[in-house]
């Protein structure tokens, strides 16, 4: 209503201008393209007050909408970052698991430490899809922590495999090994031959016991 106004008042006021000479006023004549400009002037002074007090508003005072929106993004991010906490506890929970599998597991069984430990998650342009969103960082990083635990359960699982193999073979040796002395005790009070020097079994001299 008020815009409608000043539009009226802008474009259909009349302008006179005084004659020093007759001492009266002269109504001013404007041509239809110097209305026009008058009205475009008055349209874009009032656009850019128009844009100036939105702006205002936004910074100075919050809508509802807006305020439950920045509420929602604020709980987002806070969940995003335990859940980045998450996957590094879970991330060191398989680093211990693997220094147990390599300095006990395998020890025990005489094997050499499971090698397949680090792997990729990708090209360098895995996570582009990502800069699009505000908390671009945080993303791409929970995202490369899920791919790396994900992978490392996997190698971790194949080397699990493997010792539960070695730990049946292990099994089976110990079945098979003998639970007596393979000679009786009362037998054993002599060596098969003395040590020192001895007749050769077939040069027939006396030489030492190698």
């Amino acid at each position: 209503m008020i815009d409608t106004l000043f539009f009226y008042i802008a474009v259909h006021m009349d302008r006179f201008s005084f004659d020093p000479h007759t001492l009266s006023y002269h109504k001013i004549e404007f041509s239809q393209k110097r209305k026009f400009s008058r009205f475009l002037a008055f349209l874009g002074l009032t656009l850019t007050f128009s844009i100036a007090l939105l702006f205002l508003r936004d910074q100075q005072f919050h809508s509802p909408r807006s305020q439950n929106l920045s509420a929602a993004q604020q709980k987002i991010t806070y969940e995003l970052k335990l859940m980045d906490q998450d996957l590094l506890q879970y991330e060191n929970n398989l680093g211990l698991m693997a220094f147990n599998d390599d300095h006990i597991y395998r020890v025990y069984f005489g094997v050499q430490p499971w090698s397949i430990r680090s792997v990729g998650v990708g090209g360098s342009r895995r996570y582009d899809r990502l800069q699009q969103f505000k908390f671009e960082d945080l993303l791409k990083r929970i995202y490369t922590n899920i791919d790396q635990v994900e992978r490392k359960l996997v190698m971790q699982s194949t080397s699990f495999d493997e010792v539960i193999d070695l730990a049946w073979t292990k099994e089976e040796w110990m079945a098979a090994r003998p639970a007596i002395q393979p000679i009786g005790r009362k037998d054993l009070i002599r060596f098969g031959s003395s040590f020192g020097t001895r007749m050769h079994p077939i040069l027939k001299v006396v030489r030492p016991h190698e």
